[in-house]
């Protein structure tokens, strides 16, 4: 977070904004609940990483669970064969039949792309399980991450829903405005130049009176 408050602040130094939302939709007031806000996420995060954690491992302990695999030995390995072939063509087609960017043999490629075609049905809902435990075990190691939004951009370009996020974006804000070096050494030298004039006003007795 330290870094990340640094490397923004120093960013809006140079005038980039790095957000989807205007700077207008991060009310200063929203700073005032940072602290409370950095701390609760941090424990929650805490909290569910160690129920995960705990949830993950109790299984794996139980030898119910083993039995069960085995019991199911048939139906997982129905949807893995189809996984493990897809991979073991896709590098092929990374070696053989194309480069990164371009086709080097359609023939071979159009036979591939057939076959992956029918396997992928099967094979990609296997990807689509892992898609989703990754997508919630990602999201959940984020919850302590307040300088990190844990919503897609997409829905953040229509609202900013993270209410943590919004906190922190507003303390940036907040330091932007009122601990800018060029806006604080400007306050400085007019309260200088304010006091000098204020002297100026004084009679010598006045001015020896006041020091």
């Amino acid at each position: 977070v330290i870094f990340d408050f640094h490397s923004k602040t120093l960013d809006l130094r140079k005038g980039l904004w790095p957000y989807s939302q205007p700077k207008e939709s991060f009310h200063i007031k929203y700073a005032m609940s940072f602290p409370g806000a950095f701390v609760a996420n941090v424990v929650l995060g805490y909290l569910v990483i160690v129920v995960l954690i705990g949830s993950i491992m109790t299984p794996l302990c139980l030898s119910l669970f083993w039995e069960f695999l085995w019991e199911k030995r048939q139906t997982i390995f129905f949807f893995l064969l189809p996984t493990i072939l897809k991979e073991l063509l896709l590098l092929i087609v990374a070696s053989i039949a194309s480069e990164e960017t371009h086709i080097k043999k359609k023939g071979l490629w159009s036979w591939l792309d057939t076959f992956l075609f029918f396997a992928g049905l099967l094979s990609e809902i296997i990807t689509a399980v892992v898609r989703f435990v990754t997508m919630l075990i990602i999201m959940i190691f984020s919850l302590s991450r307040i300088d990190k939004p844990v919503y897609p951009a997409y829905i953040l370009s229509l609202y900013w829903f993270d209410a943590g996020n919004k906190t922190y974006i507003a303390m940036l804000t907040l330091n932007e405005n009122h601990n800018n070096p060029i806006f604080c050494t400007g306050a400085l030298f007019f309260i200088r130049e304010i006091n000098e004039r204020n002297l100026k006003k004084l009679t010598p007795e006045e001015v020896e009176k006041r020091n």
